[in-house]
């Protein structure tokens, strides 16, 4: 469902790519959403909402390939990120079910003990969702950012934001981890010791292929579209280590998580609720939304839309059948 708008965007591709308005703007708000999901994920605590978070930062680099012209790699970038995002979805779910529901990553610790399928899986999907190199994600996002670099309508401000959502997608990924695999627990918490059952292995089996292979598959395939890359040297080598940029980041500030210029209550509040988006959604917001959208029902759904369609269609309908049943009553 999450990316039945991309499937929309890309089924329309012709119509949106006549306009350069509509793909300049299409680019802006991919590179602000890639930012904003990437940093958002960083902060959150909530293991799902740290996934969709991921899943958000996957979709704006879908967003941007669309808005430079390649419906062509973000479809491909879809499909891969279609099999390892699943597979962290299988993964993440196990570990909250054998946990009692806890979906806080600081009640989650060294679970690659009690749980080896789960983890080993969604470790393949963490390195595959960073792009590590040879993983299904790097032959999409390698595409991407090459592409991109070719592109003259990519200024150095926007390859720097695709830079920054990259290191963020290592940065988050680092965390998960180092805090749900192999951390030590914040708080005391009893698991579920349960075997996984090989109805739960089967698919972990199937994805955990799929996401090692299927970007070397897929991406022999589209060799066939007629891209050709040329990058300097030094160019192709700092794609290769992007992933590995969010590691170092991460040992970096894993030291000054204590200090008080990181751990103050406005900055983590500002990330945590998605640079104020969540409060567009909060209560006087929601209710401003609400009536808004009740008096737009009112007046069009359930008003001049009926009364010109259904509604409108049946009452005259209605009342040329008793004028023509007059007419026959009296004439014939």
């Amino acid at each position: 469902l999450v990316t039945a708008g991309v499937y929309l965007v890309l089924r329309s591709f012709y119509i949106i790519s006549s306009n350069p308005y509509v793909t300049q703007v299409l680019m802006i708000l991919s590179l602000f959403t890639l930012v904003l999901a990437g940093s958002s994920a960083v902060f959150a605590f909530d293991l799902k909402k740290v996934i969709a978070l991921s899943t958000l930062n996957q979709l704006s680099w879908m967003m941007f390939s669309i808005s430079i012209l390649l419906p062509s790699v973000a479809f491909f970038h879809l499909v891969t990120h279609a099999v390892f995002k699943a597979l962290l979805f299988l993964g993440a779910g196990g570990v909250i079910h054998s946990n009692q529901s806890i979906q806080d990553i600081r009640g989650l610790s060294s679970l690659w003990q009690g749980l080896p399928v789960s983890m080993g899986a969604m470790s393949v999907a963490i390195v595959s969702l960073s792009g590590a190199p040879f993983m299904s994600g790097f032959f999409s996002k390698d595409l991407m950012i090459e592409l991109s670099m070719m592109d003259s309508s990519v200024t150095y401000g926007c390859y720097l934001l695709e830079l920054l959502g990259l290191i963020f997608t290592s940065f988050y990924s680092a965390r998960i981890v180092f805090s749900v695999m192999l951390g030590s627990n914040y708080v005391n918490n009893s698991t579920l010791r349960i075997n996984e059952h090989l109805n739960m292995q089967t698919p972990f089996l199937s994805l955990y292929i799929g996401a090692i292979i299927l970007g070397v598959v897929l991406g022999s395939k589209m060799e066939s579209f007629g891209f050709v890359v040329v990058l300097e040297n030094y160019e192709s080598l700092s794609v290769f280590f992007i992933p590995f940029a969010g590691l170092i980041l991460w040992r970096g500030v894993i030291s000054k998580l204590g200090s008080s210029s990181w751990s103050s209550a406005k900055s983590l509040s500002f990330f945590l609720s998605m640079w104020f988006m969540e409060s567009l959604t909060s209560h006087p917001g929601k209710v401003t939304f609400f009536k808004g959208s009740s008096t737009v029902a009112q007046s069009l759904d359930q008003g001049w839309l009926e009364l010109l369609g259904p509604q409108g269609v049946h009452a005259g309908l209605g009342q040329f059948s008793c004028l023509n049943e007059i007419v026959q009553k009296n004439y014939f």
